[in-house]
Protein backbone atom coordinates (compact mmCIF):
# COMPACT_ATOMS: atom_id res chain seq x y z
CA UNK A 1 0.00 0.00 0.00
CA UNK A 2 2.76 2.44 0.95
CA UNK A 3 4.74 1.65 -2.21
CA UNK A 4 1.69 2.22 -4.40
CA UNK A 5 0.86 5.61 -2.90
CA UNK A 6 4.47 6.78 -2.92
CA UNK A 7 4.75 5.78 -6.59
CA UNK A 8 1.57 7.60 -7.62
CA UNK A 9 2.56 10.64 -5.56
CA UNK A 10 5.89 10.85 -7.37
CA UNK A 11 4.94 9.82 -10.90
CA UNK A 12 1.30 10.81 -11.11
CA UNK A 13 -1.98 9.25 -10.04
CA UNK A 14 -3.78 6.58 -12.00
CA UNK A 15 -7.15 7.13 -13.59
CA UNK A 16 -9.42 8.48 -10.80
CA UNK A 17 -11.60 5.37 -10.77
CA UNK A 18 -8.61 3.01 -10.51
CA UNK A 19 -6.77 5.17 -7.97
CA UNK A 20 -9.72 5.34 -5.62
CA UNK A 21 -10.65 1.70 -6.14
CA UNK A 22 -7.16 0.45 -5.26
CA UNK A 23 -6.95 2.77 -2.25
CA UNK A 24 -10.30 1.54 -0.97
CA UNK A 25 -9.30 -2.09 -1.53
CA UNK A 26 -6.11 -1.61 0.48
CA UNK A 27 -8.10 0.07 3.25
CA UNK A 28 -10.67 -2.74 3.40
CA UNK A 29 -8.03 -5.46 3.51
CA UNK A 30 -6.12 -3.66 6.28
CA UNK A 31 -9.32 -3.07 8.25
CA UNK A 32 -10.37 -6.72 8.12
CA UNK A 33 -6.92 -8.15 8.87
CA UNK A 34 -5.82 -5.69 11.57
CA UNK A 35 -9.09 -4.63 13.22
CA UNK A 36 -10.66 -7.69 14.89
CA UNK A 37 -14.40 -7.94 15.52
CA UNK A 38 -15.69 -7.14 18.98
CA UNK A 39 -14.78 -9.79 21.51
CA UNK A 40 -11.58 -10.88 19.77
CA UNK A 41 -8.13 -9.62 20.79
CA UNK A 42 -5.88 -8.18 18.10
CA UNK A 43 -3.01 -10.34 19.38
CA UNK A 44 -4.93 -13.46 18.35
CA UNK A 45 -4.52 -12.53 14.70
CA UNK A 46 -7.27 -12.46 12.06
CA UNK A 47 -9.81 -15.25 12.16
CA UNK A 48 -11.12 -17.16 9.18
CA UNK A 49 -14.04 -14.76 8.88
CA UNK A 50 -11.71 -11.78 8.67
CA UNK A 51 -9.54 -13.50 6.09
CA UNK A 52 -12.62 -14.32 4.01
CA UNK A 53 -13.77 -10.69 4.15
CA UNK A 54 -10.30 -9.53 3.09
CA UNK A 55 -10.40 -11.90 0.11
CA UNK A 56 -13.90 -10.75 -0.83
CA UNK A 57 -12.59 -7.18 -0.84
CA UNK A 58 -10.55 -8.11 -3.91
CA UNK A 59 -13.64 -9.02 -5.95
CA UNK A 60 -14.88 -5.46 -6.69
CA UNK A 61 -11.32 -4.44 -7.59
CA UNK A 62 -10.89 -7.35 -10.00
CA UNK A 63 -14.27 -6.65 -11.57
CA UNK A 64 -13.38 -3.01 -12.17
CA UNK A 65 -9.95 -3.73 -13.60
CA UNK A 66 -10.97 -6.69 -15.78
CA UNK A 67 -14.05 -4.94 -17.19
CA UNK A 68 -12.75 -1.39 -16.94
CA UNK A 69 -13.31 -0.31 -20.55
CA UNK A 70 -17.01 -1.18 -20.47
CA UNK A 71 -17.56 0.34 -17.02
CA UNK A 72 -15.67 3.53 -17.84
CA UNK A 73 -17.22 4.19 -21.26
CA UNK A 74 -20.78 3.11 -20.53
CA UNK A 75 -23.48 5.79 -20.38
CA UNK A 76 -24.53 6.16 -16.76
CA UNK A 77 -28.20 5.49 -15.98
CA UNK A 78 -28.78 4.47 -19.62
CA UNK A 79 -26.75 1.33 -20.31
CA UNK A 80 -28.09 -1.66 -18.35
CA UNK A 81 -26.10 -3.20 -15.52
CA UNK A 82 -24.77 -6.73 -15.79
CA UNK A 83 -25.25 -9.44 -13.19
CA UNK A 84 -21.65 -8.98 -12.05
CA UNK A 85 -22.29 -5.24 -11.67
CA UNK A 86 -25.11 -6.01 -9.27
CA UNK A 87 -23.08 -8.59 -7.34
CA UNK A 88 -20.05 -6.35 -6.88
CA UNK A 89 -22.22 -3.36 -5.93
CA UNK A 90 -23.94 -5.28 -3.14
CA UNK A 91 -20.62 -6.75 -2.03
CA UNK A 92 -18.79 -3.42 -1.99
CA UNK A 93 -21.51 -1.63 -0.02
CA UNK A 94 -21.70 -4.49 2.50
CA UNK A 95 -17.91 -4.65 2.92
CA UNK A 96 -17.65 -0.90 3.50
CA UNK A 97 -20.36 -1.06 6.18
CA UNK A 98 -18.72 -4.04 7.92
CA UNK A 99 -15.35 -2.28 7.88
CA UNK A 100 -17.07 0.82 9.26
CA UNK A 101 -18.37 -1.21 12.21
CA UNK A 102 -14.89 -2.49 12.99
CA UNK A 103 -13.03 0.80 12.63
CA UNK A 104 -15.53 3.48 13.67
CA UNK A 105 -18.27 1.61 15.47
CA UNK A 106 -21.80 0.38 14.90
CA UNK A 107 -23.40 3.83 15.21
CA UNK A 108 -22.01 5.04 11.88
CA UNK A 109 -23.02 1.84 10.09
CA UNK A 110 -26.54 2.08 11.54
CA UNK A 111 -26.82 5.67 10.35
CA UNK A 112 -25.72 4.63 6.84
CA UNK A 113 -28.24 1.79 6.91
CA UNK A 114 -31.03 4.22 7.80
CA UNK A 115 -30.03 6.51 4.92
CA UNK A 116 -30.01 3.56 2.49
CA UNK A 117 -33.44 2.47 3.74
CA UNK A 118 -34.73 6.01 3.27
CA UNK A 119 -33.50 6.00 -0.33
CA UNK A 120 -35.75 3.03 -1.12
CA UNK A 121 -38.66 3.66 1.25
CA UNK A 122 -38.91 7.44 1.12
CA UNK A 123 -41.70 7.27 -1.46
CA UNK A 124 -43.95 5.72 1.18
CA UNK A 125 -43.34 8.39 3.82
CA UNK A 126 -45.73 11.31 4.39
CA UNK A 127 -45.16 15.04 4.10
CA UNK A 128 -41.83 16.69 3.47
CA UNK A 129 -39.93 13.41 3.95
CA UNK A 130 -41.52 11.87 0.87
CA UNK A 131 -39.57 11.61 -2.39
CA UNK A 132 -40.17 9.95 -5.75
CA UNK A 133 -38.25 6.81 -4.86
CA UNK A 134 -35.04 5.27 -6.11
CA UNK A 135 -34.56 2.09 -8.12
CA UNK A 136 -31.88 -0.43 -7.19
CA UNK A 137 -30.12 0.05 -10.54
CA UNK A 138 -29.81 3.78 -10.00
CA UNK A 139 -28.65 3.32 -6.41
CA UNK A 140 -26.05 0.68 -7.30
CA UNK A 141 -24.75 2.77 -10.18
CA UNK A 142 -24.46 5.90 -8.07
CA UNK A 143 -22.82 4.23 -5.08
CA UNK A 144 -20.47 1.65 -6.61
CA UNK A 145 -20.13 2.19 -10.37
CA UNK A 146 -19.51 5.90 -10.70
CA UNK A 147 -17.31 8.62 -9.20
CA UNK A 148 -20.16 9.55 -6.89
CA UNK A 149 -21.20 7.64 -3.79
CA UNK A 150 -18.37 5.58 -2.34
CA UNK A 151 -15.86 6.84 -4.91
CA UNK A 152 -16.73 10.52 -4.43
CA UNK A 153 -14.56 13.47 -3.34
CA UNK A 154 -13.70 12.26 0.21
CA UNK A 155 -12.14 9.07 -1.16
CA UNK A 156 -10.42 11.08 -3.89
CA UNK A 157 -8.75 13.34 -1.31
CA UNK A 158 -7.87 10.38 0.90
CA UNK A 159 -6.31 8.40 -1.95
CA UNK A 160 -4.10 11.24 -3.20
CA UNK A 161 -3.29 13.71 -0.40
CA UNK A 162 -4.31 12.51 3.05
CA UNK A 163 -2.57 9.15 2.77
CA UNK A 164 0.74 10.82 1.87
CA UNK A 165 0.56 13.14 4.87
CA UNK A 166 -0.25 10.21 7.17
CA UNK A 167 2.67 8.19 5.77
CA UNK A 168 4.99 11.16 6.24
CA UNK A 169 3.75 11.62 9.79
CA UNK A 170 4.37 7.95 10.53
CA UNK A 171 7.94 8.29 9.27
CA UNK A 172 8.48 11.28 11.55
CA UNK A 173 7.06 9.38 14.52
CA UNK A 174 9.16 6.28 13.89
CA UNK A 175 12.32 8.32 13.32
CA UNK A 176 11.91 10.18 16.62
CA UNK A 177 11.37 13.62 15.07
CA UNK A 178 8.26 14.14 17.19
CA UNK A 179 10.36 13.92 20.36
CA UNK A 180 12.92 16.33 18.90
CA UNK A 181 10.19 18.90 18.21
CA UNK A 182 8.87 18.52 21.75
CA UNK A 183 12.37 19.03 23.18
CA UNK A 184 12.78 22.22 21.14
CA UNK A 185 9.43 23.49 22.38
CA UNK A 186 10.40 22.71 25.99
CA UNK A 187 13.60 24.71 25.63
CA UNK A 188 11.63 27.67 24.28
CA UNK A 189 8.64 27.70 26.63
CA UNK A 190 9.00 24.92 29.20
CA UNK A 191 10.27 27.25 31.95
CA UNK A 192 7.52 29.87 31.54
CA UNK A 193 4.11 30.07 33.21
CA UNK A 194 1.74 27.59 31.61
CA UNK A 195 4.75 25.88 30.10
CA UNK A 196 3.15 22.49 29.30
CA UNK A 197 0.35 24.16 27.33
CA UNK A 198 2.83 26.31 25.43
CA UNK A 199 5.00 23.27 24.72
CA UNK A 200 1.94 21.53 23.26
CA UNK A 201 1.05 24.51 21.07
CA UNK A 202 4.59 25.09 19.81
CA UNK A 203 5.39 21.43 19.16
CA UNK A 204 2.09 20.87 17.37
CA UNK A 205 2.62 24.03 15.32
CA UNK A 206 6.12 23.00 14.29
CA UNK A 207 4.95 19.52 13.39
CA UNK A 208 1.96 20.89 11.50
CA UNK A 209 4.18 23.22 9.47
CA UNK A 210 5.75 20.22 7.73
CA UNK A 211 2.87 17.76 7.93
CA UNK A 212 -0.77 18.54 7.25
CA UNK A 213 -2.26 15.49 8.94
CA UNK A 214 -3.98 16.20 12.25
CA UNK A 215 -4.00 12.47 13.04
CA UNK A 216 -0.24 12.21 12.57
CA UNK A 217 0.20 15.36 14.67
CA UNK A 218 -1.71 13.84 17.58
CA UNK A 219 0.26 10.60 17.34
CA UNK A 220 3.62 12.35 17.18
CA UNK A 221 3.22 15.09 19.80
CA UNK A 222 -0.12 14.58 21.53
CA UNK A 223 0.90 11.25 23.03
CA UNK A 224 3.36 13.20 25.20
CA UNK A 225 1.89 16.70 25.55
CA UNK A 226 -1.68 15.72 26.45
CA UNK A 227 -0.71 13.57 29.50
CA UNK A 228 1.79 16.27 30.53
CA UNK A 229 -0.93 18.95 30.50
CA UNK A 230 -3.31 16.76 32.48
CA UNK A 231 -0.67 16.13 35.16
CA UNK A 232 -0.30 19.89 35.66
CA UNK A 233 -4.03 20.42 36.20
CA UNK A 234 -5.54 20.98 32.77
CA UNK A 235 -8.77 19.14 32.01
CA UNK A 236 -8.80 16.28 29.53
CA UNK A 237 -10.96 18.04 26.90
CA UNK A 238 -8.86 21.23 27.16
CA UNK A 239 -5.60 19.30 26.82
CA UNK A 240 -6.89 17.37 23.81
CA UNK A 241 -8.16 20.53 22.12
Amino acid sequence: MMAFHLYTAGFGSLDPFKQRNLHLTFALVVAFLLMPPRGRAREDGPGWGSILLALLSLVPMLHLWLDYRRIFYRIEYVDPLTTMDHVTSVLLIALVMIACVRVVGAAMAIFVGVVIAYAFLGQYLPGFMRHQGLSWDMFAEQEALSLGGIYAVPLAVSSTYVVIFVLFGSVLVRSGMGEVMIDVARVIAGHTRGGPAKVAVISSGVFGSINGSSVANVVATGAFTIPLMRKTGYSGPFAAA
